[in-house]
């Protein structure tokens, strides 16, 4: 997605440092979902030795609810931690929206990890798969995408530094 008109003098190097934000969380984004992958390939290994629930089942329920209860929280946490007080320039707006974006992706991740790690403890493929597709499915609708960062930037007023790649 190349710069557009409606961004002004400037906009190609605004759009070059907004990719240059964008593209570590991309291989980041593939990370994440790379080691949920194969993190269930190996549980799935596991669970073809007729592993015998070592917990209550009880326990592994009420523990599967509230491990997969992160991935609907997961959005909420990501807007309040990329919220920006008013008046931040658009610096603080583009390192807030990046920790946002990784808090919850590092959820989404976590669900999927800590939910297959139940699945092994309860013995049942069912819940890897269902923890695993939950997961991944839930990072793939939310890669960081530049035009995310760029509608924040518009609406943000701008600061003395207009390098968007400083710290």
């Amino acid at each position: 997605m190349a710069p557009g008109p409606r961004f002004g003098a400037g906009a190609l190097t605004r759009y070059e440092e907004v990719r240059d934000r964008v593209r570590p969380l991309r291989i980041i984004w593939l990370t994440l979902l790379v080691s949920v992958v194969v993190f269930a390939g190996v549980v799935w290994l596991l669970l073809r030795r007729d592993v015998v629930p070592t917990l209550p089942i009880g326990f592994l329920i009420y523990a599967g609810v509230v491990v997969a209860f992160g991935l609907p929280v997961a959005p909420f946490v990501r807007r309040r931690v990329e919220t920006s007080p008013p008046g931040a320039d658009r610096s603080e707006v583009a390192r807030r929206w990046q920790r946002g974006w990784l808090v919850g992706q590092v959820m989404k991740e976590g669900v999927g990890t800590v939910g297959l790690v139940l699945a092994l403890l309860a013995g049942s493929g069912l819940w890897a798969l269902a923890f695993a597709v939950a997961s991944v499915v839930s990072m793939l609708l939310t890669p960081p995408w530049e035009r995310d960062l760029l509608a924040r930037l518009r609406r943000a007023p701008p600061g003395p530094q207009q390098d968007l790649t400083r710290r």
